[in-house]
């Protein structure tokens, strides 16, 4: 009998391990298969979206070439003041018409009301919601002297700065500097204009100010008992109120400067890459070797900085940051970055040592993304993060140590002469901290894939863009590439040479990026939990597109 049992034990341990065995082979393959699978289709929707910003750079590119076509003179033979404003004219223009558009789409999921500037108090429950070109309409009827004004002030600015400045002070680009200005003006105002039509014609934006206008009723009559000081409370809330209503303007520049404050992260960003492709077109005529390669390492250092700066300012948030918000901060100085980056290796005259240059470069990437993905994964499952960090649960749910009175029983005080109660942190307090450690896993995983997702789009995005403007600009008279141009004896091959070039930069990036995320799909990312087809992000990269080479050729100019 034993012996009978022992061997069915020992039949039924090896069926078992043989099923354990099988099941390991399938799933093997499964598990290899899935993190390639993902990475090949997030690949192709990367590609697919980047190819048209790229081939609105393109676009946009030819257009900066033009200058002032309504002059009828060709590019070469316009004034160097009417070239310089065109291109301010450009930028300004299609800049605006886009941020126009961005902005409407903030609207396009709220309800609006029948009548605009219905009583707060008589909100309706339902309402009806816009197409885009309604709301863009709607927008663009507020916003009609905002651009008319800032268009003059660009076009008029540039052109009388550059006719007044002399030809030393031309490397200075002020137009561009003054084109950004008005560009964030722009993009200041549309914000507040749209925060204003939110909060006065649509549902949500009514029942929000009913509600706040309720809370605010009582502070301003002090709170105080009513019969006693009342009547004089009103009285002082109507004269702050009538105050209030003759110097209008002061609201108004208090909430442009708040929606500013709060737009300041991404002005700063991209103004620091302007910044950065300013200083690198002044070292235009560096044709070294050596030189353009410590130029292209000291800039992939400062995207690597920026990204971790702006990952920082991000995570150190205590508000939940949209997802918009964190693809505006990360996205726009890589772009401009990786631009000049790829920039600097079509330049390089030995062809070997810039393929050469290219493969190191996607290794790099490689490496550096593998890196960080076990980085961030450590770090949300680290102790700090999955427990629960100093001021995440408020004191009150934290009962303090109960010292108990002295015990009589012998038995008692045979085991200690005190004895203390420690109360832990009751339910509710466990399951906050758990609801605030998941969102905080949430927030990092989240900001980790956008991070990804940005510096994908950028590369593909700076190929094409970078080859755009050196085809279009590297011979052109009005930039500084021509000068280079009449330097070099091998100029007229230089064209043929950047295509093959500008190929392999690509076909290694396409490489690199499918390495890199089948790595990271392995490690944990969740590449599903973006959603790549939204509209914002399609269109706002096409602007980032756009700007890239608006800001080069403001920049490029001779």
């Amino acid at each position: 009998m034993n012996n009978g049992a022992s061997g069915d034990s020992r039949h039924l341990s090896s069926a078992s391990s043989r099923r354990v065995a099988a099941t390991a082979r399938v799933g093997c393959p499964e598990r290899l298969l899935t993190p390639l699978t993902l990475a090949f289709t997030t690949v192709n929707h990367i590609l697919r979206n980047s190819s048209l910003c790229v081939a609105v750079g393109w676009l946009f590119g030819y257009c900066f070439t033009l200058g002032n076509f309504f002059s009828g003179h060709p590019p070469g033979q316009q004034s160097y003041a009417a070239f310089g404003a065109s291109i301010g004219a450009w930028f300004h223009g299609v800049f605006s018409a886009c941020v126009i558009m961005l902005m409407a789409m903030k609207l396009l999921p709220e309800q609006f009301v029948g009548v605009a500037g219905a009583p707060t108090d008589q909100v309706a429950t339902v309402g009806q919601k816009l197409t885009i070109f309604q709301c863009t309409a709607k927008l663009l009827r507020r916003m009609t002297w905002h651009l008319v004004f800032s268009s003059i002030a660009v076009v008029g600015g540039d052109y009388a700065m550059y006719m007044v400045l002399p030809e030393e002070g031309h490397q200075y680009k002020p137009g561009l500097y003054v084109s950004a200005f008005w560009g964030y003006y722009i993009l200041v105002r549309a914000d507040v204009i749209v925060r204003q039509i939110f909060r006065t014609e649509t549902v949500r934006g009514l029942a929000r100010s009913a509600v706040k206008a309720s809370q605010r009723e009582p502070r301003q009559l002090g709170d105080q008992p009513a019969g006693r000081t009342t009547p004089g409370l009103i009285i002082q809330a109507r004269a702050r109120k009538r105050r209030k209503h003759r110097r209008p303007w002061m609201a108004s520049l208090r909430q442009f400067l708040h929606v500013y404050i709060q737009n300041l992260p991404v002005v700063l960003s991209s103004l620091v890459a302007v910044i950065y492709v300013h200083v690198i077109s002044q070292c235009v005529s560096f044709t070294g070797q050596w030189e353009l390669l410590a130029l292209a390492s000291g800039s992939l250092a400062l995207k690597l900085a920026m990204q971790e700066l702006v990952k920082r300012h991000l995570m150190a948030a205590r508000r939940l940051v949209p997802k918009r918000v964190m693809i505006a901060l990360v996205s726009t100085p890589t772009i401009l970055v990786d631009t000049q980056v790829r920039m600097l290796l079509l330049r390089l005259q030995n062809v070997k040592l810039s393929v050469l240059s290219t493969v190191l470069l996607g290794i790099s990437e490689i490496a550096v993304r593998s890196i960080r993905a076990t980085i961030m994964q450590r770090y949300a499952h680290s102790p700090s993060v999955v427990g629960a960090p100093h001021g995440l649960i408020p004191e009150r749910r934290v009962r303090a140590l109960v010292v108990a009175p002295v015990t009589r029983s012998p038995s008692a005080r045979q085991m200690t002469m005190f004895q203390l109660q420690v109360h832990p942190w009751d339910e509710s307090a466990q399951s906050l901290a758990r609801i605030e450690t998941e969102a905080r896993e949430r927030k990092i995983h989240a900001l980790h894939a956008i991070e990804i997702y940005a510096d994908m789009y950028a590369e593909f995005i700076a190929i094409g863009c970078s080859y755009a403007i050196l085809f279009f600009y590297w011979n052109h008279p009005q930039f500084q590439f021509a000068s280079l141009l009449k330097a070099d004896t091998s100029g007229a091959s230089r064209g043929q040479q950047l295509l093959p070039l500008g190929g392999l930069q690509l076909g290694v990036e396409v490489l690199v990026d499918y390495i890199a995320c089948s790595i990271e799909a392995a490690q944990g990312v969740e590449f599903a939990s973006f959603d790549q087809n939204d509209p914002f992000l399609v269109f706002f990269l096409t602007i980032l597109s756009f700007s890239n080479v608006a800001i080069s050729a403001g920049l490029y100019i001779r």
